[in-house]
């Protein structure tokens, strides 16, 4: 079982060429592991996106809820597949449209040199307009400090149709950082 906050910070070039920096949109998320092997692990999770950004072009125009289902096979001591599927909808509108998606992402993750690589479809589909936005994503991800407790993952993600760069981005370069406090304890 987990709980997770997550209070992005955002800098952003927008459509009329200002720079926008400040954080984003908090999603709180809750989940257990219903199924939890050595080899194979699966469970649920929950997810509420509340409207906090300190800016508008970084977010704040609805509140969203999402549900979510995941799995982890590992393959080998080196390889593992990750799997979730996700529902996201809008439940409070300030302006926008209302969000109403499904989220398939699925991932492989290579263990190389202390260094997880991996290849990720960080893809959606639209329910309103019935529109597909492929997105694939690479990167890598670290650990460090005395237990592990803190991550770092560089990563660049672009589209792969003309109606994903039409809803995301050309291009999109970000580093997520994670503190894990209870880790190794």
């Amino acid at each position: 079982m987990g709980v997770a906050v997550e209070v992005p910070v955002m800098w952003q070039n927008t459509a009329t060429g200002t720079t926008v920096f400040g954080s984003g949109d908090t999603e709180l998320t809750a989940g257990a592991n219903v199924i939890y092997r050595e080899r194979f692990r699966t469970g649920f999770a929950g997810q509420v996106i509340f409207q906090t950004a300190s800016e508008q072009a970084l977010g704040g125009g609805s509140t969203k809820l999402k549900g979510s289902w995941g799995l982890t096979w590992v393959l080998t001591k080196r390889l593992e597949f990750t799997g979730a599927f996700s529902y996201k909808q809008t439940i409070h509108i300030v302006r926008g449209g209302p969000t109403k998606q499904f989220e398939p992402d699925v991932t492989m993750n290579l263990r190389v040199l202390h260094t997880t690589w991996f290849v990720e479809s960080d893809s959606y589909y639209d329910f309103i307009p019935e529109q597909f936005a492929p997105m694939i994503k690479t990167g890598l991800s670290r650990s460090w400090g005395e237990t592990k407790s803190w991550t770092a993952s560089p990563y660049i993600e672009w589209p792969l149709n003309s109606y994903a760069r039409m809803t995301q981005h050309h291009l999109d370069v970000g580093l997520d950082v994670t503190w894990y406090p209870f880790r190794g304890h």
